[in-house]
């Protein structure tokens, strides 16, 4: 008996990956993706003040990358300058709903999030709602006239249980997935969709609550074929499912 097109090319595509998935990952980013050791994560990010003409003001502003960065190091930074000697630096995520918060408006006196007019004040401390919860502050202080110094977070990770990401659905996907799984502490959560070359094309960030969550993804753009989903829970390594989209 015939199979119907769409579970043909789901069968040979779930065996292709679960077959050649991990030859077909760079070495460099299949060790990266499957660690589960316990991993320090630490250092500081050093700014050169001349590098921003923003802060040479009173609450000049500006947002920096983090290079390299992974939770609970932030992908970005705010910083605004608060004193003649002093800044405050923040994460981007508004504790909303996730949304990237912008810098300092002068007009409004705080941090603007863009999705749902909640306002921060440059330290994190939340002005305006719907904001349940301040923004995560680094401590930052000069070093000299032009060089700041930011701490960023430094902890271990522990082994991320598997439950943390339990399923991805439909599998095989078509124009969207739907992702659960449980988280033991609340906090931002990264996702990334990668080719089953390793080619990162899809990522986004948001904020969840501690115990179990589910959330919907569509996947425009994505073309039928093998790939990969992370997960970069807060405070753990990341996890991994092969998923296959069919259309």
């Amino acid at each position: 008996m015939k199979l119907p097109r769409r579970e043909f090319l789901s069968r040979c595509l779930t065996a292709a990956l679960a077959a050649g998935a991990r030859a077909a990952l760079p070495a460099s980013l299949w060790t990266a993706r499957t660690a589960t050791a316990a991993q320090p994560l630490a250092g500081d990010l050093i700014i050169r003040l001349s590098d921003y003409p923003e802060l040479q003001q009173l609450f000049g502003s500006v947002k920096v990358s983090v290079p390299d960065a992974r939770p609970p190091v932030p992908q970005r930074i705010i910083v605004t300058r608060t004193g003649a000697t002093e800044f405050a630096a923040v994460d981007d995520i508004c504790t909303h709903a996730g949304c990237l918060v912008n810098t300092y408006r002068r007009d409004l006196g705080g941090l603007p999030c863009p999705c749902h007019g909640a306002l921060y004040a440059p330290t994190g401390k939340v002005l305006r709602g719907p904001a349940p919860r301040p923004l995560n502050r680094f401590p930052a202080a000069l070093e000299d006239e032009q060089t700041l110094r930011i701490q960023l977070p430094s902890e271990v990770l522990e082994p991320a249980p598997a439950q943390l990401l339990h399923a991805i659905t439909p599998n095989p996907a078509g124009e969207w997935i739907a992702i659960s799984g449980t988280l033991p502490n609340a906090g931002i959560a990264r996702f990334r969709i990668f080719s089953a070359s390793g080619k990162l094309l899809l990522e986004w960030q948001q904020y969840l609550p501690e115990g179990p969550f589910a959330l919907r993804y569509p996947l425009a753009g994505i073309a039928p074929g093998a790939y990969w989903l992370e997960l970069l829970p807060p405070g753990h390594p990341p996890l991994q499912r092969p998923f296959t989209v069919v259309r």
